[in-house]
Formats: structure tokens, C-alpha cells, sequence
């Protein structure tokens, strides 16, 4: 079904086009009536009063009957009028709008001639009306093809505009669940750690608390956000190294390489605490008890930034489709990142061979003006 809503009666943008268009087709009509009068010879019996008057009326009258076809066209959109009765109702009108003309055309004629007191000829109506019927046909349909195609092109655009809302708002939930499990995930492992040190070191386990606390008093409103700055981005990421640094202590060493201004770059948010998590978490075994974990961001000759997590610990046994099949935090990120970019971004973890370290990689098409401001 069309969508023809509109909150006035007249639709102004329809009239205008009407109105274009028939008064392209007045001037269209005078050129041929000056055409044939002046350099033909032809219309010598009509004065140009008649004709001036006869062109005004029959653009008033055809521009009044449009906005009344207009109205009576949306009707019957709006109600799911059948083509059945639509045909008809639509030759009828034809007919009305045929005997309109023509009674205008005549009017002008005896508005010319008031000082002689002509009035309406039956005989040169009927005559008139015969002899303009295919025209006057062809302008009605004309017209109504006009609403209908003005209708027709409104609806798409609403209901394109409908879609693609409904798709934000659909990108938008699903960006947020993604989001909202990040929180008990990220709780389950806090607490399990806080639960190891509170035997071990009381004063340590309650400022995990304190850290914790405070990560997520800070992180807890992110969900109104799709984008955050990566400068916002590494002060929370600041405060959930806090956290593991504790947890691990001399065990875990982490170096941070910023190579941007991070205020004019804007990332999703908690897009690289999972990314040091997977390292953490997968980086420990019985051989690599002691792990250093490298964060890096920077942007590349091609003007795309690049986030890297690196560790020296275990190996991956695992490519990345089989990681996002297995675990929460890669296939979050992943998840997240297609409902942001859609196929513009890469995620990437392997093992480097070069470096003998492990790789966690995320590569977006930053903005522009951001690089430009850079």
C-alpha cells in the first residue's frame, strides 16, 4: 500500500509540479495561437482578449480540478480502491473535465462579447467538446499520471527511510547486547580473581575492588554511545590494566605504544580490553608462566588505523574462525564490528613467525576529517 499521509489537505510539492507543468503546456498553446493568428492568417475572428481570457480561466480551472483529482486519487489509495472501480471513476472524471474545458473556453468567449449580450451556444458547447475530446483526455490522464508517479515516488522514499531506520535501530540493539555481555563477562573473571588474592594479599584484593568499582562506574552509560574517542577508549582500558596488573603482578608486564592523537580518532567502545584479555588469558601456560603483552596503535601508509595487542606467551593452536566459535571476546569483537562497519574493518589473530609472538589485530577506515585534524 502507497503511504500518502500528509498533514494538509493540499500537498504543495504535487501543485507546484501541476502547476509546471500546465503552465509550460499555456505557454506552449500561446505560441501556437500567435503562430497561426500573426503569420499565418488563420484566427482572424478571434480577438486577443478572448484568447488571453480563455488561456487565464482554463489554467484556474485546470489547476482547481488537478488539486480536487489529487485529493480524490490519495482517497483512493489510502482505502485499497480496486482497479475495477478506479478505471471507471477515473473515465468519468475524464468526461467532467472534457465538458469543464470546454465551458471555460466558452465563458471567455462571452465575457469578450458582454457589450453585444452573447450567451451560451448549446450547439457550439457540443461542438467544442467533440472537437477537444483527445486533448482534453490526454492532459487529464496526463495530470493523474503526474499525481500518481508523485505518490508513488513519496511512498518509496517513506518507506525506504522506514527501513532504514528500523535497520539503525536494529544495528543500535544489537551493538548493545553485544556490549552488555562484555559486563559479566568481564565480572566473572574480576571476581574469580579477587577471590584467588583475598587469601593471599587482603590490601591488594580490596583496591581490585576499588578498581573494579570505579571500571565500572565508568563503563556503565557506554551503551548510549556507538562511538567514543580512543583517548576516553585507553583511560578505560588504563583502569582495567590496573586490574590484572594486580591480579598477576610481577608475572605481567604491559607496554603501551600510542602513535596518534587519540582525541581526534573514535573507536567503538571497550573494543581493546577483550583483545588484552584474549592475550592475558591465552598467553599463560606451563611454559610461559611469565608474559609481557604489547598494545600498539598507530596509523598505517594507507591511512588505516591499526590496533594491535602482542604477546610473548603461548602460541595459538587455533585459527580465527575456530576462536569466535569457542570464546565470548573475539567473537563479541567481531560481531560488534560488523554491526558498525559492516565489511569495512578486518580482525586478525595469528602467530608471528618473524617476532615468535602473538598477534591480535584490528584494522578500521578511520574519519577523514580526524586524520585531517591529525
Amino acid at each position: 500500500m502507497l503511504n500518502t499521509k500528509s498533514e494538509g489537505f493540499i500537498e504543495r510539492k504535487l501543485v507546484v509540479l501541476l502547476a509546471l507543468f500546465y503552465t509550460g503546456l499555456t505557454i506552449i498553446s500561446m505560441i501556437k495561437t500567435i503562430y497561426l493568428k500573426v503569420f499565418v492568417g488563420l484566427l482572424g475572428f478571434v480577438t486577443w482578449t478572448d484568447i488571453i481570457i480563455s488561456m487565464i480561466l482554463e489554467w484556474m480551472g485546470v489547476m482547481g480540478f488537478a488539486i480536487l483529482i489529487s485529493y480524490l486519487i490519495k482517497s483512493l489509495i489510502e482505502r485499497k480502491t480496486s482497479w475495477r472501480y478506479i478505471i471507471p471513476i477515473h473515465l468519468f472524471c475524464a468526461l467532467i473535465f472534457g465538458a469543464l474545458m470546454t465551458f471555460l473556453h466558452q465563458l471567455a468567449t462571452i465575457i469578450d462579447n458582454l457589450p453585444h449580450r452573447r450567451g451560451f451556444n448549446l450547439e457550439r458547447l457540443r461542438f467544442n467538446f467533440i472537437q477537444y475530446f483527445e486533448y482534453n483526455l490526454l492532459v487529464y490522464f496526463t495530470i493523474t499520471f503526474i499525481i500518481y508517479t508523485y505518490f508513488y515516488i513519496k511512498s518509496s522514499l517513506a518507506e525506504s527511510e522506514k527501513k532504514n531506520i528500523i535497520q539503525q535501530k536494529f544495528h543500535e540493539a544489537k551493538t548493545l547486547a553485544l556490549q552488555n555481555q562484555l559486563h559479566p563477562h568481564f565480572l566473572f573473571n574480576s571476581l574469580n580473581s579477587v577471590s584467588a588474592l583475598i587469601d593471599i594479599d587482603k590490601e591488594k584484593s580490596k583496591d581490585m575492588i576499588a578498581d573494579i568499582s570505579e571500571y565500572l562506574y565508568n563503563t556503565v552509560n557506554l551503551h548510549e554511545h556507538k562511538l567514543i574517542s580512543l583517548e576516553h577508549e585507553l583511560e578505560l582500558l588504563d583502569k582495567y590494566l590496573n586490574i590484572i596488573e594486580t591480579r598477576f603482578q610481577a608475572q605481567l608486564s604491559i607496554k603501551k605504544e600510542i602513535h596518534l592523537e587519540p582525541k581526534s580518532i573514535q573507536v567503538p567502545p571497550l573494543i581493546i580490553q577483550p583483545l588484552v584479555e584474549n592475550a592475558v588469558k591465552h598467553g599463560y601456560s606451563a611454559t610461559h608462566q611469565s608474559l609481557i603483552v604489547e598494545i600498539e596503535i598507530s596509523i598505517d601508509e594507507n591511512k588505516l588505523l591499526v590496533i594491535e595487542v602482542r604477546n610473548n606467551g603461548t602460541p595459538l593452536d587455533k585459527n580465527l574462525t575456530e576462536m569466535k566459535k569457542k570464546g565470548t571476546g573475539i567473537k563479541n569483537i567481531d560481531e560488534r564490528l560488523r554491526a558498525i562497519y559492516g565489511q569495512d574493518y578486518q580482525l586478525n589473530c595469528y602467530n608471528d613467525m618473524v617476532s615468535s609472538k602473538v598477534v591480535y589485530q584490528i584494522i578500521l577506515i578511520p574519519n577523514i576529517d580526524d586524520l585531517n585534524e591529525k
